[in-house]
């Protein structure tokens, strides 16, 4: 699970360049940006949905009972 938040991360990263050097475009680069846009928010969901398995994952209640 590690591996893939970090490779997720690791595409937020990429693409938030790509929207960077997408935006510095002088040519029309509208249909460029909303995809670029609509992958980010994609990959972000999951990688969000990635951190809220994880972290409940390691959440664990103990209760101790001693008579």
């Amino acid at each position: 699970m590690l591996n893939e938040m970090e490779n997720l991360a690791e595409d937020v990263a990429a693409l938030n360049q790509i929207n960077d050097l997408t935006a510095s475009l002088h040519c029309p680069h509208g249909q460029l940006e909303e995809v670029v846009r609509e992958m980010l928010s994609s990959v972000n969901k999951q990688l969000a949905e990635r951190q809220t398995s994880d972290s409940q994952l390691s959440y664990l209640e103990l209760t101790l009972n001693t008579q």
